[in-house]
């Protein structure tokens, strides 16, 4: 997609790039996994939306959905739905099962409520993690 202008009064860090991406992700170190879809991203962070509300300062680590995962789409009955409802979309990048991004860890920023959304109720921020040495 093209890049997302940051406009005059935009404070971001980095560019933003619009995306219509479903991932997966769970809380460091939980097994659970949710669905999300992605609406933008940069080199540092990204913001999709999410049926679980997350606090900021949450750890995540960030899949791509493969829709053709069998265990996402049937385990958990919330992440299950919703991701039946992604990889239904003709087309969808899960469908393709070519991701576009590689697995990410990332800190929650913000979480905020969506108006008028069935699958998805939250926006969520996340700035990326950067490994230490």
């Amino acid at each position: 997609m093209v890049g997302v202008s940051t406009g005059k009064g935009d404070k971001r860090r980095e560019p933003r790039h619009g995306s219509n991406n479903p991932i997966r992700f769970a809380q460091l170190n939980k097994n659970e996994n949710y669905v999300g879809l992605v609406r933008d991203y940069s080199r540092s962070g990204m913001f999709f939306f999410s049926a679980r509300k997350l606090n900021p300062g949450t750890c995540i680590v960030i899949h791509p959905l493969d829709c053709h995962d069998t265990d996402v789409l049937w385990g958990h009955s919330q992440c299950g739905a919703v991701a039946v409802r992604v990889c239904s979309i003709e087309g969808s990048p899960g469908r393709q099962s070519q991701p576009f991004i590689n697995m990410v860890t990332a800190q929650v920023v913000r979480c905020e409520p969506l108006k008028d959304s069935d699958d998805f109720r939250y926006g969520v921020a996340v700035d990326y993690i950067r490994p230490t040495i």
